[in-house]
């Protein structure tokens, strides 16, 4: 009887084999928008074609920048509307749209885009900066490395009325891979004390007397914070994890139109 049920076993695992072709539907591609307004700064937007997560085989560049549309921003604060520019530069290493009109704290922004006929807008307001009140810090020498790590705590007040997330770069503008992971959001704490922490190393050789940095947060919109947290996410993923849903505030396209702001810098002197 065990000779009998090995053979069945051995059957089922080596003698029906199939080779089966999987038929996918054909993939259209999407407007990809990559926008973040900042005060003092003209909007910039980045545009290019979506492609299927199921393309890894094709050989066609993977970035395929947009260069025929039209867009325009609307500033609905001002009642104005500015025709954006197409150029290219190293700053975006790709094809951009330029507005000419530098962007303003508080105000509400649309972005309408016409793309071979496709129309394609989003929204987003540009929050109010906060202004550090205080700050603790904590230090962690390691005389393995001989590196100094530095955690600060940065204190200061939320805006009231606004649903916003903050974040706070590593000091003295050293930022890693351009994102800002860990937001601290106002849910619930509305008009509130919050706290953001940031931190940095440096080599505890070159420590004399005290240590001087440039801290800042920055406030930004709950899109952002969504699209930036799923892109960190998808990244740092391991290679057979499930595809993370990147949420967008585009209509009728996929990415992001937010914004942020940057409070005043503040000045830490630590030993």
């Amino acid at each position: 009887m065990k000779s009998v049920i090995t053979s069945i076993l051995i059957s089922i695992l080596f003698g029906c084999q199939q080779n089966i072709t999987l038929e996918l539907p054909k993939y259209e591609p999407k407007v990809a928008v990559y926008s973040i307004l900042e005060p003092g700064s003209v909007p910039v937007v980045l545009l290019s074609l979506s492609q299927s997560y199921y393309s890894y085989g094709d050989t066609t560049p993977g970035y395929i920048p947009i260069k025929n549309a039209v867009v325009t921003i609307t500033d609905q604060t001002a009642n104005t509307t500015d025709a954006l520019s197409l150029d290219s530069g190293i700053y975006f290493n790709s094809w951009y749209y330029y507005s000419h009109r530098p962007s303003i704290v508080g105000h509400h922004y649309i972005l309408n885009i016409n793309y071979l006929g496709s129309l394609i807008n989003a929204a987003t307001t540009i929050p109010m900066p906060v202004i550090i009140k205080s700050f603790t810090h904590e230090r962690i020498d390691d005389p393995n490395s001989g590196l100094t790590h530095y955690i600060f705590h940065l204190f200061f007040q939320d805006i009231v009325g606004e649903q916003n997330f903050y974040t706070s770069p590593p000091p003295n503008g050293f930022v890693v891979n351009n994102f800002y992971t860990n937001f601290t959001s106002d849910y619930g704490l509305d008009g509130k004390q919050l706290e953001t922490t940031t931190d940095t190393y440096i080599m505890t050789s070159s420590l004399i007397d005290s240590v001087g940095y440039q801290v800042t947060v920055k406030t930004v919109t709950p899109e952002m914070e969504k699209y930036d947290t799923d892109i960190w996410t998808q990244i740092h993923n391991g290679p057979l994890s499930q595809p993370v849903i990147i949420e967008s505030n585009v209509n009728g396209g996929l990415g992001v139109f937010g914004a942020l702001s940057t409070s005043p810098l503040f000045n830490i002197t630590v030993k």
